[in-house]
């Protein structure tokens, strides 16, 4: 996967979230990180599968050890940040399926 494009704001979920997202091919990895004293610190980072074709490295991106679940899907990592904005975790998981559902439809 190429390298992490410049974060941009989620200004609706509080200050100082954002998300950043790299496509490759039928997949998409983005990883949401919160500014902290520390500075910016990882919350979780998700992985969309669309094909058969971007499965195996999306998965393994992610940390996936076994085989990948059939296309489509939607993982998530959790990362070290999350420990220091647990708030996060009330709308972090309905934000990567919401990126889920729109980039797959979007590469139908």
């Amino acid at each position: 996967l190429a390298a992490a494009p410049e974060a941009i704001a989620l200004p609706a979920v509080g200050p100082g979230y954002k998300i950043a997202a790299t496509a490759a091919g039928k997949g998409l990895l983005t990883t949401i990180t919160a500014e902290s004293p520390y500075g910016p610190a990882p919350i979780m980072t998700s992985a969309v599968c669309a094909h058969s074709r971007a499965a195996a490295r999306l998965w393994r991106a992610i940390g996936g050890d076994k085989a990948p679940p059939a296309a489509p899907w939607v993982a998530d990592r959790l990362e070290a940040g999350a420990a220091l904005f647990p708030e996060a975790l009330a709308w972090t998981g309905d934000l990567s399926r919401l990126i889920a559902w729109a980039y797959i439809e979007g590469a139908e």
